[in-house]
């Protein structure tokens, strides 16, 4: 239970504590041989996301501070999401065959996506330029680790942190109504970012207010999970649409 602040420590304390945490267990992750090269990339990214909602969290203190930190973890993150998409449509495909019988998706037409996203997985996964963008991050997450440590959080108490909280919350809320009043992918992606960034805020405070915040994690959790779900189906749906004839089968 890192990723939340504890009783007897400052939230300055708890800040640099959870993001040098998170940091610091990407690296172990991009080293564990044991672990399927996927599985890595996919906990590296989501370590990224909890940074980045930490760095949200504290924006009006870290001032020029905040872009640079946020644009990194960003970009450091979509370089690893090409290979992370092709696993994800890969999972997702498997869903639809558990869920829908061979009268609605035939055999033959389950087969052959499959096969075209297992090929698909195994290019973006272990390509020359995957590899070494995971050998360079190794290297730049040691850099980025110190920096944390030199964030300029001249407050403390939750003066520090109430500003962030109620951004991401008023962030949320509007994606939630443009999400719902235009529901295209993007916007529904979008919502989504805003939910995940408020779930881990929530999770950070948990302590604060247990059996409430235990509650609200758990339905952020979900309604996350469900447009994770929307925005995997987005990703194959135009995968397949640009690379995949289906033999004839494009209707299932």
């Amino acid at each position: 239970m890192g990723y939340q602040f504890k009783h007897k420590e400052t939230v300055e304390g708890g800040v640099v504590r959870m993001a040098r945490e998170q940091a610091g267990r990407a690296v172990a992750e991009l080293q564990a041989a044991d672990i399927a090269i996927d599985e890595r990339i996919h906990q590296v990214r989501k370590r990224f996301k909890k940074i980045r909602a930490i760095v949200r969290l504290v924006r009006d203190e870290l001032g020029k501070a905040y872009a640079r930190e946020n644009i990194w973890y960003r970009d450091k993150s979509r370089k690893l999401a090409e290979a992370r998409d092709a696993a994800a449509m890969l999972e997702t495909l498997a869903k639809l065959r558990r869920q829908y019988d061979r009268s609605q998706l035939s055999t033959t037409a389950y087969e052959t996506v499959r096969t075209l996203l297992t090929n698909e997985c195994q290019r973006r996964m272990h390509g020359e330029n995957n590899i070494a963008v995971m050998a360079r991050l190794r290297e730049e997450l040691d850099e980025a680790g110190k920096r944390i440590m030199t964030w300029p959080l001249k407050k403390d108490g939750y003066g520090l942190v109430v500003k962030g909280f109620k951004r991401t919350y008023k962030r949320g809320r509007k994606a939630f109504a443009v999400a719902y009043a235009v529901p295209t992918d993007e916007n529904v992606h979008e919502w989504r970012k805003r939910v995940k960034y408020h779930w881990y805020h929530i999770r950070m405070f948990q302590r604060i207010w247990p059996d409430v915040m235990k509650g609200l994690r758990k339905s952020l959790k979900t309604l996350s999970d469900l447009l994770g779900e929307d925005h995997d189906l987005a990703l194959l749906c135009a995968y397949l649409e640009e690379t995949c004839t289906c033999q004839g089968a494009e209707d299932e």
